[in-house]
């Protein structure tokens, strides 16, 4: 069993329709789910492997994602990863900064790295959340920590697009 605490403003999407996604997740990784309205939420599953997949899965619906692009974390190989956005920021200001950095004008950059690597990203707060294949995954951490630490847009996209 474990307990995790997501942004209240996540909470519906475990509510909408009569908890349908809830229940999807429940049926899913045979799991027991308890959403209590401030946001935690409490879960165990039978199996160690399907605990760890529903942690994911929760964790990337409190880092912003939608249910659809949280429910990849089912297919196998499939990961979540967080990156802590205060670890390259010496100030709230610059935080802001940085994930203005990531996601572009007008969200360009952040959909160039997402088709660039074939992951998904999400910017919430004070993270930035990617979930993809864990080759894939891995560029697009180091396309994203290239640019939190300043680098040109180009060096890290040339990053993205050098075969491995």
């Amino acid at each position: 069993m474990f307990t995790l605490r997501i942004p209240q403003k996540q909470v519906p999407v475990f509510r909408k329709n009569e908890n349908a996604f809830k229940h999807e997740l429940e049926e899913a990784l045979h799991a027991s789910i308890t959403v209590e309205e401030t946001g935690v939420i409490e879960a165990e599953a039978a199996e160690a492997i399907d605990e760890i997949v529903l942690q994911d899965i929760i964790r990337a619906i409190g880092a912003g994602f939608q249910k659809d692009e949280a429910l990849l974390l089912l297919e196998e190989d499939t990961v979540l990863h967080l990156i802590d956005v205060t670890e390259f920021a010496k100030s709230k200001k610059d935080e802001q900064r940085l994930k203005g950095r990531v996601i572009g004008r007008n969200g360009k950059m952040k959909r160039v790295v997402e088709r660039e690597t074939g992951t998904s990203l999400s910017i919430a707060e004070k993270s930035i959340a990617i979930i993809g294949k864990h080759e894939n995954l891995y560029i697009a951490k180091c396309v994203i920590e290239y640019i939190l630490s300043g680098k040109p847009y180009s060096a890290a996209l040339h990053y993205a697009q050098t075969p491995t």
